[in-house]
Order: C-alpha cells, then structure tokens, then sequence
C-alpha cells in the first residue's frame, strides 16, 4: 500500500523496531513487526474515517472576546468571558488497537506512541492560538487548565456542525459566536492562521519563548534566561536544518544575518548568550 512505500514511514518503521528490540521482551519482539505493519497499513487509513474534538480552557484568558470557527480550530470566550476555550479537530489514531496488538507489551508500546501523535497534533493546533495571543496581547496562557473533553465523531458532511455543537455544550456557550474583528483581532486571526506548530522546531520555539514569559512573570529571572537562551538554540537548529544554514564560524552569527536582525537586536542576543554563561558559571 501507499503508506508502507512512503520512505519517512520506512524509516519510522525501522526505528520504531530498533527500539523495541532493546526494550521488549524477546517473545514481544518476535511480534512487534507484524502488528506495526498492520497498524500502518490497515488501522491508521481506516482511523481517518473518525476524528477526535478535544476541547480546552486556557489559564489566563479572562475577558478575551475573541471567536474563530475554522476547518479544524473554534475559539470563543464563554458567556461570562472567565475563560477563552479552544477546540481542536485531531486524529483518532489511538483507538481501537486493542484488536490488532495482542501481545500487552506490544500494545503498551504502539498504542502509547499513536496517543501521543494524536496528542501532539491536537497539542500543537492549541499552540497555535497561545503563541498568537502572546504576540498580539501580550498574554501568557497555559492549555493545561482544570476542563478538557475528547470527543469521537464520525467523518461525514456534517462533521464540522458536530464540532460546533459539540464546542458549545462543552462550555455551556449559549450565544452566538463574536465575528466582527476589530485590527487587533483580525492580527490574532492572521498569526493564528500563519504559525504552524506541527513543525517540532516552531512548536519547540513557542515552548521556549512562552515558557520564558511565565517564568519571568513569576519572577524566576535565572529559569527564564536559560529558557530564552534555548530559544534561540532552536532557532539556530532551524536554520541548521531547515534552511541549510551552516558552517565553520560562529552559527549564531550566521543565523541572525540569515534571519536580517538589526546590529542592536544581534546585541540584545549577545548579551542574553553572556547572561546565560555567567549563570552556568555562578552555578557550578
């Protein structure tokens, strides 16, 4: 089948076996191989005929008025504005493997990896919205608030109704959604739109950043120094790997000329980077 001659899923397929040889019991292993082929030959294209809604609260979003009903993304405040909730369309991915997995510790292992595949998309569509709130309000939200529900639903023409209705009984919304967009709103509709945190190094980078803005409201200045500094580390990789940046001298340098920072915004990084090694000094 297609999937099985796509090489990315090859080499998946070969590290994935890899390592249940050095963590599975020999029987386990003998049966590792086989169920994993029909996972990815049979269960994962017949998984896209269901989705999953999963619907959050973000910590600290009191008073935002902002909706977005897209393909696969609702965002709106509910009725008393406590809490700005996000709903997301991810994939089903980890159901239903009991069946096909036999063995408990092949099971334990393929069903735990599709749960956190399923997870870091859902994840990741959410970091989405964070990123964009803190870039056009300045704001730090958390996703990890006290109300979550993960829903199944069937594909069909009606899906995205479902979506919505799903969304508004989860978070007791009782109105209509809030479309007019005032200039603010319409540059978090377009970063929302425009960062794409399925790339693990942008989803490494918002981690970083918004982990360092938390820490600095908390006032964990060191903390949040070194998660800034590991910011920019990503960055660097990025261009590493995504835009063939790369050589002998110092990579940094390059990636900023790479990126046009201004000769003060290369001096503001410098002196993070200094700021960074004294505090490994101090500590040591």
């Amino acid at each position: 089948m297609a999937i099985m001659q796509n090489p990315n899923i090859q080499k998946f397929k070969s590290k994935f076996c890899q390592w249940a040889q050095s963590n599975l019991p020999d029987k386990s292993v003998r049966k590792f191989a086989s169920s994993l082929n029909q996972v990815l030959n049979k269960h994962i294209p017949d998984s896209d005929n269901f989705s999953q809604f999963m619907i959050r609260n973000l910590v600290d979003s009191k008073g935002l008025n902002i909706s977005l009903i897209g393909e696969e993304i609702i965002i709106a405040p509910d009725n008393n504005r406590e809490n700005l909730f996000v709903g997301v369309i991810m994939p089903s991915w980890d159901r239903g493997l009991r069946h096909i997995c036999k063995d408990e510790h092949v099971y334990d292992a393929i069903s735990w990896f599709f749960h956190f595949a399923s997870q870091y998309v859902a994840r990741s569509r959410i970091v989405d919205v964070i990123a964009a709130l803190n870039l056009v309000y300045g704001l730090t939200c958390d996703f990890r608030g006290n109300r979550m529900a993960i829903i199944l639903s069937k594909r069909s023409d009606t899906l995205k109704d479902e979506f919505i209705d799903a969304f508004m009984k989860e978070t007791n919304k009782n109105s209509n959604f809030y479309h007019y967009y005032r200039a603010r709103e319409k540059r978090l509709v377009f970063w929302i739109n425009k960062f794409n945190s399925l790339d693990p190094y942008i989803h490494r980078i918002s981690f970083n950043y918004l982990n360092a803005c938390k820490l600095f409201e908390r006032q964990f200045y060191e903390e949040a120094i070194t998660s800034l500094d590991k910011t920019v580390d990503v960055v660097q990789q990025y261009a590493r790997e995504r835009m063939n940046i790369n050589g002998t001298s110092n990579q940094r340098e390059l990636t900023l000329t790479a990126f046009e920072m201004a000769a003060w915004e290369k001096s503001l990084l410098a002196r993070l980077y200094d700021i960074r090694n004294f505090l490994v000094l101090i500590q040591a």
